[in-house]
């Protein structure tokens, strides 16, 4: 910016942070002559569940799929802003073991901009947060199959800059229930960030392709892991795919489409080998679901996406 004439030069206008662990900070310092500040605040995103590993032609479930994050939007005039300002990006949850350990996955963090680097996040140091709770992550196969719970909108009305500025928090979206009916759950996305997918299942001696993330708008479908291979077959389940986003934010590049982040595929089962591996969140977003295998040969869930804050100042 040219401080002279106080107008935008071309130069750099917009930096992005990602996760930094949960008790580092980055810094942002508030540049000369700056006006208006808008500030995109997302969490982390739940890790997928282990898919269930048992006896060839045994009912058993695929992972459930972990649910995404909330966040927060704002638009803050820079006079009410201090000079720097302290930034924690939540980190995804970790993604559910399959096979012997039939784990879990993990729980997503928040993110938060704050006045001091306080790792108790104390109310009155914080000037926005992500959410109120944390993306939840999927249950193992073994424990249920469960869906990741959404992280919740932060609940900002006793916060000091909510009468100085326009806040606007947003909820995520809760991944998918793993199960051993043929069909595994797909997830069409409904917001900013997506759930991921639900691992296949088996109930029965036939392999299954995982849960997809559906198709709408900019965002194509994608598919879960292909199925695996019978009793008489070690064929692994295929892997679901990756998460898909419109673009990957950076500090320098600029997209026509909308910000979008996705979760990822389940993995596919295998009555022979072993569950395909749920695919990863993108920003966010929840991992997919393991599929279910043969006798501890269950697939790891997905891990959950990062999250992500994007400074953009004029």
């Amino acid at each position: 910016m040219i401080d002279t004439f106080n107008i935008v030069d071309g130069s750099q206008q917009r930096q992005v942070f990602f996760a930094n662990g949960v008790n580092s900070f980055h810094t942002w310092n508030k540049p000369s002559n700056c006006q208006f500040v808008h500030f995109f605040v997302l969490g982390g995103g739940g890790g997928g569940g282990g898919g269930q590993g048992s006896g060839t032609g045994t009912a058993r479930r695929g992972g459930g799929s972990g649910g995404s994050a909330g966040g927060t939007v704002s638009l803050i005039p820079s006079a009410y802003l201090p000079d720097m300002i302290y930034i924690q990006v939540g980190s995804g949850g970790s993604n559910g073991i399959g096979g012997t350990t039939n784990s879990n996955g993990g729980a997503g963090t928040l993110s938060y901009i704050m006045v001091s680097p306080d790792t108790s996040k104390t109310a009155a140091n914080v000037i926005i947060q992500s959410g109120d709770v944390a993306a939840g992550g999927g249950l193992s196969g073994l424990n249920g199959g469960t869906l990741g719970a959404a992280g919740t909108i932060w609940s900002f009305t006793n916060n000091i800059f909510n009468d100085i500025g326009l806040m606007s928090p947003f909820a995520g979206q809760a991944g998918v229930l793993g199960q051993t009916t043929p069909v595994p759950n797909s997830i069409s996305i409904s917001g900013v960030t997506g759930g991921g997918a639900a691992g296949a299942g088996m109930n029965g001696g036939t392999a299954q392709a995982g849960g997809s993330v559906n198709a709408g708008g900019y965002i194509p479908t994608m598919l879960g892991g292909t199925a695996g291979g019978s009793a008489t077959s070690t064929t692994a389940g295929g892997n679901g795919s990756g998460a898909f986003m419109t673009y990957n934010p950076n500090s320098v590049g600029y997209s026509s489409q909308q910000l979008i982040f996705t979760g990822g595929s389940g993995g596919g089962s295998s009555d022979g080998g072993v569950g395909g591996s749920g695919g990863p969140g993108a920003y966010g977003s929840g991992g997919g679901g393991g599929g279910a295998g043969v006798t501890n040969s269950g697939g790891n869930g997905g891990r959950g996406g990062d999250g992500i804050v994007i400074i953009t100042f004029w």
